[in-house]
């Protein structure tokens, strides 16, 4: 079994933070209900090396691809 995840959701919120930016995201599941998930992205520093701005996701829809964290938690 792989950890990796595709999701399609609702970007909510964008933080721009050290250690990590994060991106939440509102995920419907199979049954229907909203799941919340947090995406830890690399360092302010190393994005803005990238291209990417303090609003480089606006809110809506979007996908994202990671790998879950160990314990099932709602976090890429």
């Amino acid at each position: 079994m792989t950890n990796n995840r595709h999701l399609k959701g609702i970007v909510t919120a964008f933080e721009w933070g050290n250690p990590h930016a994060l991106i939440f995201v509102d995920v419907v599941n199979e049954t229907g209900k909203v799941e919340k998930w947090t995406a830890e992205t690399n360092s302010p520093n190393t994005l803005s090396r990238q291209g990417w701005n303090r609003i480089p996701l606006r809110p809506g829809p979007d996908h994202l691809i990671g790998h879950r964290v160990k314990g099932g938690a709602f976090y890429i």
